[in-house]
């Protein structure tokens, strides 16, 4: 008889969906990667198939049930996965969801250019980020008209983000081009919760038989921005063929900090070490950089810190 009611038991709780197993949910904040704990008042509340369980994060279900499970939390704009579905076994289980706070950006952009790259006879296309997190990679399109959703995708494997807090340097060169085109290029940046695209760059792709060299379009950009006293930072410029100029470092005052001489080229950089013309450091502040060439006169603020 006693067999009986055991075996009885036994089938209820599979036909209820409840196994003796144990399931453990955790979350975590991404950029952190510190663990979110009630213990510590930081934890994420539990929901089960939609509906508050009155548990937060870590919790562990003693005889856990088959259905659906999420986590909320204040500050956070998303969740990694946003749902999870189990269904109950004789293992235990362990999950952990990864939450992403609200206002995050994740990736500051400085620049993103197109130049003819004579050598390979293909467009060379350079983005530059002030910093990333969160971020999964970038993809890149080309179109030959400025209609985005003409355009196709030029690099079916997604180009890996560094997801640094310093400055990052991107190329890829599109070897698919024709003389006598041009081709708009698009930006898309891919995160863990979704993805933006930048606006696009153009260049047109001289005939074989022109001796005109590819035109560069001016530019000026820099970073790390801000950055520590006694480090260094790095300014980003190209300037038009046949052209000279400087590139000259004032203090608030208006006063010359240090300059330097610049020739005609793209995507050139000029490593600045945070010291004056005579070698001295130079003190945490607001600074300026001005590029000065016969087509630009563009000027960018920089700050040094402790």
């Amino acid at each position: 008889m006693r067999k009986v009611m055991v075996t009885l038991m036994f089938l209820t709780l599979i036909c209820a969906g409840v196994y003796a197993a144990n399931l453990t949910i955790r979350a975590f904040d991404v950029v952190t990667l510190e663990e979110l704990d009630w213990n510590i008042g930081t934890g994420a509340e539990i929901y089960f198939n939609g509906l508050p369980t009155g548990h937060k994060t870590p919790h562990e279900f003693v005889n856990y049930q088959s259905g659906d499970y999420s986590v909320q939390r204040t500050g956070y704009i998303d969740w990694l996965p946003v749902a999870v579905t189990f269904n109950a076994t004789n293992a235990n289980v362990e999950f952990s969801f990864w939450g992403v706070p609200t206002g995050i950006t994740p990736v500051t952009l400085n620049s993103f250019t197109s130049t003819y790259d004579a050598s390979n006879q293909g467009v060379k296309l350079t983005w530059v980020s002030q910093s990333e997190v969160i971020m999964l990679g970038y993809r890149l399109y080309r179109g030959e008209t400025p209609v985005q959703a003409d355009a196709v995708l030029i690099t079916p494997t997604m180009i890996e983000a560094n997801n640094s807090s310093e400055v990052s340097i991107y190329q890829h060169t599109d070897m698919e081009i024709e003389a006598g085109h041009t081709y708009y290029y698009w930006l898309e940046s891919v995160d863990m919760v979704g993805s933006q695209f930048f606006n696009p760059v153009t260049i047109t792709i001289e005939d074989v038989t022109s001796t005109e060299t590819p035109a560069i379009t001016p530019s000026l950009s820099g970073g790390p921005n801000p950055f520590k006293a006694g480090t260094s930072t790095n300014l980003y410029y190209s300037v038009k063929a046949g052209e000279t100029g400087t590139l000259t470092v004032y203090n608030i005052l208006g006063q010359v900090v240090k300059t330097h001489k610049v020739t005609e080229g793209s995507d050139q950089l000029i490593k600045w070490d945070g010291r004056d013309s005579k070698g001295n450091v130079c003190a945490s502040g607001v600074y300026f950089y001005k590029l000065s060439t016969p087509s630009l006169n563009e000027t960018r603020k920089l700050v040094i810190v402790d």
